[in-house]
């Protein structure tokens, strides 16, 4: 991670390791960020996603949602409880 590329692809980066090592990650991504990187990761952790990262293309077998991730989130709930 220690180039700038401009897009950083990232496939559950938090799953096997410890809160403190994920908030040390978390820090690192949103650094990049900062600086201009595009970050596409895939998680699962809606809370984390809710928390960290300001827009969400949310993809399921029916649908694709891609927006505000504090709008996306909710609306894709609502979908499902429906």
């Amino acid at each position: 991670m220690v180039q700038q590329a401009p897009l950083v692809m990232l496939d559950e980066p938090f799953t096997g390791i410890d809160e403190a090592t994920s908030r040390e990650l978390m820090d690192l991504i949103l650094e990049m960020y900062r600086q201009g990187q595009t970050i596409l990761a895939v998680l699962h952790d809606n809370q984390r996603v809710a928390d960290f990262f300001p827009e969400t293309l949310l993809l399921t077998p029916q649908r694709a949602c891609w927006g505000a991730t504090r709008a996306v989130l909710p609306a894709f709930s609502h979908a499902r409880s429906a």
